[in-house]
């Protein structure tokens, strides 16, 4: 599991974090993830930028 990725991940749940008061950044976070899911190999954290997706949805 590579630094660069666990550390995307956590910017893309502190984006969804503050975006429950910002909600311009909550579109940032998903664009980060859309962007970085595929350069991430650990499946695990695929699926968790996969998940924002449905949450995202749902907020």
């Amino acid at each position: 599991m590579s630094s660069s990725s666990i550390d995307t991940v956590r910017i893309v749940y502190i984006l969804y974090i503050v975006g429950v008061f910002v909600s311009a950044l909550m579109f940032v976070g998903v664009i980060l993830a859309y962007i970085e899911r595929g350069k991430i190999t650990n499946s695990l954290l695929v699926v968790m930028l996969t998940n924002r997706f449905g949450f995202f949805g749902f907020g």
